[in-house]
């Protein structure tokens, strides 16, 4: 009598691609020795990174130190740099590695231009994302699903307008309205454009109309009152 074979059971298998695909994902470290400085470390860096870019891997720079060197400096052109930390120092101004800095770097694969953007996160969200570190997992929001993470943000968005008695809010909105306080509260208009990843000045400029808007109606009214005084009145 035969005996059949025991079938794989389908959650055992749909863990295992997990895991691979987790494992495919994550970051490797790979460090460039050199016996002494000047030897090549950072052009051999960089020529690797060339290469990945060429590959086409979302590549970006914390620190490059070039030493001046042209060939070394050559290799940089296009690799994009985070922002680094200044200090004063006896009257010198240095600058290093930002651990400080909290900045959320998103693909350029995420966007319809292809460029990557890089998200300053306040200490507020910085604080709540420490505290979402409690559920012991890799991802802001775990889920049961496939992927291991929330996907679809709109049922707890639904859910979430439903405690909080909304009606027709967008989550974009919520980008909008940033970029208008930060108008109201004065932020210039480059400045306002780069938090929200604009590449054009006339997208930005409709936070900073909107902030003219009372300017206008008090200017208005001034100037109308003005020329009603100056009016001449008629004689009695």
């Amino acid at each position: 009598m035969a005996v059949e074979p025991k079938r794989p059971d389908p959650d055992d298998l749909l863990k295992k691609v997990q895991e691979e695909e987790a494992r495919a994902k994550r970051a490797r470290l790979k460090i460039f020795f050199g016996m002494a400085p000047g030897v090549g470390k950072t052009f051999a860096m960089l020529q690797e990174a060339r290469i990945r870019m060429n590959e086409g891997v979302d590549l970006v720079s914390g620190v490059v130190e070039t030493h001046g060197r042209a060939d070394t400096m050559a290799l940089t052109e296009g690799i994009e740099v985070l922002p680094k930390r200044r200090l004063p120092y006896r009257g010198v101004q240095l600058e290093e590695f930002d651990l400080e800095a909290a900045v959320w770097r998103i693909p350029g694969e995420k966007f319809k231009n292809g460029q990557p953007q890089s998200v300053h996160l306040p200490a507020a969200m910085v604080e709540l994302l420490r505290g979402r570190q409690r559920n012991k997992s890799e991802w802001v929001f775990p889920g049961g699903g496939r992927t291991g993470h929330a996907v679809e943000p709109r049922k707890p968005w639904e859910n979430l307008l439903k405690r909080a008695r909304l009606n027709d809010l967008r989550i974009h909105d919520l980008r909008r309205s940033l970029g208008s306080w930060m108008a109201s509260t004065g932020t210039n208009q480059a400045v306002i454009g780069k938090s929200l990843g604009h590449r054009s000045q006339a997208t930005t400029a409709r936070y900073t109309r909107s902030t003219l808007d009372p300017v206008r109606h008090g200017v208005d009214t001034a100037v109308a009152a003005m020329l009603e005084a100056a009016r001449p009145k008629p004689k009695e």
